[in-house]
């Protein structure tokens, strides 16, 4: 349960051994935060509500190998309009990745201008 300052912009969490993050992770409390990585982090089955990160730009997802699906949980339940400030997208090296479950469209990434998948 470490937690950064909430006026944090960049964050790299890499390497972590949980299958899920913790709660402050996506939380909308870290509004200030730009730039987000989730690197190596291979027994993560599940992903925060990083749609909550009104303004993140910057997302890479990358060697998280215990992730086979990316769905609503991803947006953030109950939030109509994720993404809202994603500009670049990536998700590499995600071996297990089966399935993505979008949200309506029109509804989500409103800004975004790369999308990479790679692996």
């Amino acid at each position: 349960m470490v937690r950064p300052h909430q006026n944090l912009e960049k964050l790299t969490i890499k390497s972590y051994g949980g299958t899920k993050f913790s709660t402050w992770v996506g939380d909308s409390s870290f509004s200030k935060v730009t730039v987000l990585k989730l690197d190596g982090c291979m027994k993560c089955i599940i992903l925060p509500s990083l749609g909550l990160l009104s303004s993140l730009k910057n997302l890479t997802l990358e060697g998280m190998k215990g992730i086979k699906s990316i769905g609503f949980e991803f947006y953030g339940e109950g939030w109509s309009k994720p993404f809202l400030s994603l500009e670049t997208l990536c998700f590499k090296d995600l071996e297990a990745w089966e399935c993505w479950n979008p949200v309506k469209e029109n509804e989500s990434f409103l800004k975004l201008q790369e999308l990479s998948i790679v692996k």
